[in-house]
């Protein structure tokens, strides 16, 4: 079922003659395809009349109602006893104020038109060059309502919005814009289906290199890019991979192989952090080339990187942890391997420390990086073999342990033509 502004003007304003070819002629442009299964409403609007579907729209509308049978010239038709329409009377002004005024209220029945005239009532704007140029518009407390039922297995939508750029614009496309003080969308899930789980807001991409959901938030004061709260706060997975809510911050799942839960690059700018924090990381499954602690170099002298270090004896609580070179003498203090040197960035106002990646030594008061578990490249002692022992030697080098020696390490790889090797050092 239909109606269109131009057949209501033209229906309620004319006093053609139901069923003439001028009529019809005249209509029959504007009007939707033949009603399936057609009903008579009226004893003098036949199913067949090129004006049946408008007359109908109107009836099962609550427009129109027609008058009752048994006049003059108009008697009463078992079984069904169908009031009469007149179509060929006159409408005065008053009636038509009537008609004009029953007509914008609800629209009811089934729909009996054809595509792409989709419902009751459909608002055509065939002026594609400007955004505002708009098919329907909606002013109230709530602008534009969607109520959906549906039967059977068919798929219900509150709202249907469909933008597939037929016209060929080289301008941004949206399926639907919100925009509003306060929150531009909500969405509220008050259950489950058999085939859904309950989500407020679903977002899914079906091109290559889309996004599922974009959030972006302006550099004001307390702006977040995405909020999200719930059992868990939020739950990531990669494709095919399970995720479960388990009351945490952040639920994450990847395939495993090359898929990570979580891969984060290399960062560069004044974002210097790939996962910054102010608690631990746990897990029985950590993965890494090395672990590593901050410190500050209390030597008099510069040490180059890769060689051992031990707790500085003067070390008191607060900040971090003074080294000195380690040597023989003082083995057991030894903790760790200089990895890297350390320089400050600002972020957000606040110097942050970062690895200073060309630096081959480390200064006096430096802060730097120390290995203290896993894999590290130093200088190797001459002659030692893959799997040697290492032994803490003369400022902080690395020399082949004797038997009983302490050991800080064991010789991972061959050494290169410079003779620095992998070693797998263990501080613990």
């Amino acid at each position: 079922m239909q109606i269109r502004l131009s057949a209501l003007i033209g229906l309620l304003g004319s006093m053609l003659l139901l069923g003439t070819a001028a009529g019809a002629a005249g209509l029959r442009s504007a009007g939707p395809a033949a009603t399936p299964q057609a009903v008579q409403d009226f004893q003098d609007v036949p199913t067949n009349s090129p004006f049946y579907t408008y007359v109908h729209n109107l009836f099962v509308d609550g427009v129109v109602g027609g008058y009752t049978c048994g006049g003059p010239g108009e008697p009463c038709v078992p079984p069904g006893n169908l009031p009469y329409f007149r179509p060929g009377a006159n409408v005065t002004r008053g009636q038509n104020a009537k008609f004009t005024d029953n007509g914008r209220r609800v629209l009811t029945g089934a729909y009996a038109g054809s595509s792409p005239d989709n419902g009751l009532f459909s608002a055509i704007n065939t002026d594609f060059s400007t955004t505002s140029n708009t098919g329907l518009y909606g002013q109230g407390a709530t602008g534009v309502w969607g109520d959906s039922h549906t039967t059977g297995t068919t798929d219900g939508f509150g709202g249907y919005f469909i933008n597939f750029n037929t016209g060929g614009s080289t301008g941004r496309q949206i399926g639907a814009y919100a925009e509003a003080y306060g929150w531009g969308l909500m969405g509220v899930s008050v259950g489950s289906t058999s085939g859904q789980t309950s989500a407020g807001v679903v977002g899914q991409s079906v091109g290559a290199g889309g996004a599922g959901g974009v959030f972006t938030a302006t550099q004001g004061a307390n702006s977040v890019g995405l909020v999200a709260a719930g059992r868990a706060g939020a739950a990531l997975a990669g494709d095919g991979a399970a995720v479960f809510a388990s009351n945490d911050g952040l639920d994450v799942g990847g395939m495993g192989g090359p898929s990570y839960g979580i891969f984060v690059q290399q960062p560069t700018g004044d974002t210097n952090w790939s996962l910054y924090g102010n608690a631990h990381i746990h897990g029985s499954n950590i993965a890494s080339a090395d672990y590593e602690s901050e410190v500050v170099y209390d030597g008099a002298a510069p040490l180059a990187l890769g060689r051992v270090v031990a707790l500085d004896p003067a070390n008191a609580m607060g900040g971090p942890l003074g080294v000195l070179p380690a040597d023989a003498a003082q083995a057991d203090a030894a903790i760790g391997v200089v990895s890297y040197r350390l320089t400050t960035a600002l972020v957000n106002g606040v110097a942050k420390p970062m690895i200073d990646a060309p630096a081959t030594a480390v200064q006096p008061g430096d802060h730097a990086y120390i290995t203290i578990l896993g894999r590290v490249a130093l200088p190797l002692p001459v002659g030692a073999k893959v799997g040697a022992r290492l032994a803490v030697g003369a400022n902080g080098t690395a020399a082949l342990a004797a038997t009983g020696d302490p050991s800080f390490g064991r010789v991972a790889s061959q050494p290169d033509a410079t003779g620095v090797g992998y070693v797998l050092v263990d501080f613990k």
